[in-house]
């Protein structure tokens, strides 16, 4: 039986490859690279990947971003609807003094956030010029 139509495609009745390795796979490779890489190396070549962003370079500037925001960050504005939609879904009932010292708290990692945010953004701007 041909494994393809006339088209190039997988033909009917085929079940194609193998697939993406089974987790297991994945566990045993990510234990090997564990094993490779001591957290004393990883901290080494991550304190190399900023020194580097901050000397201008795109690749570990690309490289930092897609490791702390990830590939498709949330805009801020989710990032302050999630925190605000779990403190007023809580399963406890909390007084008003905790609501408020909660909201006071969020308050705080929300100003600390942006100002985190203008100073990695003022420092990739600085090595972009």
């Amino acid at each position: 039986m041909a494994t393809r139509d006339e088209s190039g495609r997988f033909a009917i009745g085929n079940a194609g490859g193998p697939g993406r390795p089974r987790r297991t796979i994945e566990s045993a490779y990510m234990a090997a690279l564990g094993d490779a890489v001591s957290l004393d190396d990883w901290q080494a070549i991550v304190s190399r990947a900023v020194a580097d962003a901050k000397a201008g370079e795109s690749k570990a500037r690309d490289w930092l971003t897609r490791y702390l925001i990830g590939s498709t960050p949330p805009s801020l504005l989710a990032i302050a609807a999630r925190e605000e939609r779990s403190a007023s879904e809580t399963d406890d009932p909390v007084d008003e003094i905790d609501q408020e010292a909660t909201r006071q708290r969020l308050q705080q990692r929300r100003e600390e956030r942006f100002r985190n945010l203008d100073v990695v953004t003022k420092e990739i701007l600085d090595g972009v010029a």
